[in-house]
């Protein structure tokens, strides 16, 4: 029909892939954002990669389950 039925918000996080399932009941959004954990003090500069997967129910947006996960990197 055209009409937005829910509002995902991804909270500053990027998003690179979505899904939904066969039976048209959950939605599944995979992405990533970085965090930077530098301090003036050290070198080189830190920067985190958090990786995340959510799955939320498409009838009413709740999230039945998530996966972070942190790849420290320096750069």
């Amino acid at each position: 029909t055209g009409r937005e039925l829910l509002k995902f918000d991804l909270q500053g996080r990027d998003l690179d892939d979505a899904a939904i399932s066969p039976d048209n009941q959950h939605f599944l959004s995979v992405g990533s954002r970085w965090i930077d954990k530098s301090r003036a003090d050290v070198s080189p500069r830190r920067r985190d990669q958090i990786h995340f997967a959510e799955l939320r129910n498409l009838a009413d947006g709740k999230l039945v389950a998530e996966m972070n996960r942190n790849t420290p990197r320096a750069s």
